[in-house]
């Protein structure tokens, strides 16, 4: 892979913006993606849980084991329990606790996506693998020394 360098990234930035400025632009960087998936697919509204649920959660779940906490949280919920691994404690600790609270599976909220300010736009994203990114930092900082 080979990267742009700092300084010439700029310019050709400043060379596109100039050819398509009736097109607006964002450029979003770093993270997991989170940012990305709630601009264009919006993030669930779920309500917030109790602390009191999330403790009685967490207390059963350390009484029973995870295993046998999985499988109870299984039966309740077979659909959300089918995409998640037993092992996934954060995961499977928040889909029980949002259950509890509120009644309905996680899965029902995750469906019913908020707004998604970048709805419907063209756009594009990139994701560089550790290593093209290291090699990318490596060449900026290349750059950079004199």
């Amino acid at each position: 892979m080979r990267c742009i360098p700092r300084r010439d990234s700029r310019a050709m930035h400043g060379r596109a913006r100039r050819g398509a400025q009736s097109e607006p632009r964002a450029d979003l960087r770093r993270g997991t993606g989170l940012y990305f998936s709630a601009l264009t697919e919006g993030l669930a509204q779920i309500p917030a849980v109790p602390e009191w649920v999330r403790n009685e959660v967490r207390e059963r779940r350390a009484r029973l084991g995870a295993g046998a906490f999985f499988a109870e949280f299984e039966a309740r919920d077979p659909e959300t329990a089918a995409t998640l691994h037993p092992g996934d404690a954060q995961r499977v600790l928040r889909a029980a606790e949002v259950l509890k609270a509120s009644g309905r599976p996680i899965l029902e909220w995750q469906r019913k996506a908020g707004d998604a300010p970048l709805a419907g736009m063209k756009l594009a994203r990139f994701v560089l693998s550790p290593a093209a990114k290291a090699n990318c930092i490596g060449a900026s900082m290349h750059v950079l020394k004199p």
